[in-house]
């Protein structure tokens, strides 16, 4: 299974055993991902090989009156991290983990931080997405009776893909 990439802005809420709901901005970087893979050798002697795909995520969290640092690794669609709350009068550390369907988020973390231990942290966040910028320079160039060559300037990197519509007739 590939990857999810989880580059961009998040936006949610979180709850824990000491903070009722609030609002919560996750702006996370992706890397490339890593690939590990293993041999294992199956009951009937046979061997199969194992791999998984690891990417590292960082960035950065911020929600009313706390700020920090987001770091963490990305599998399939689970993110383990630690977050790190550098407010000046009130830094703590929490650990936990995501899981990432399509463009929603849930996340589950202990931790502490000046106000004490929290507990049951949990929180949903979506990906705000962006909208995608139309393509430019279009430009068709006729190679035989049968094909017509397409270029353009493609001016978004957020897209999954092109399609082209073909319409016979006038109009």
């Amino acid at each position: 299974d590939p990857t999810v990439d989880v580059t961009g802005t998040w936006t949610g809420t979180y709850s824990t055993s000491l903070i009722s709901e609030t609002q919560v901005t996750l702006n996370l970087t992706q890397a490339a991902a890593s690939i590990s893979s293993m041999s294992i050798r199956s009951v009937d002697g046979s061997t199969k090989r194992a791999v998984q795909a690891a990417a590292n995520v960082t960035g950065t969290f911020t929600a009313p009156d706390v700020e920090g640092t987001v770091s963490g690794t990305v599998s399939v669609n689970t993110i383990t991290f630690t977050l790190n709350q550098t407010t000046p009068d009130c830094t703590g550390t929490f650990s936990g983990t995501a899981t990432v369907s399509g463009n929603t988020m849930t996340f589950t973390f202990t931790g502490s931080d000046c106000l004490g231990t929290h507990a049951n942290g949990q929180g949903t966040a979506t990906k705000q997405v962006q909208g995608i910028n139309a393509p430019t320079n279009l430009t068709a160039t006729a190679i035989s009776t049968t094909q017509i060559n397409l270029s353009w300037t493609d001016n978004s990197n957020n897209e999954e893909h092109f399609m082209v519509e073909r319409k016979t007739g006038s109009g």
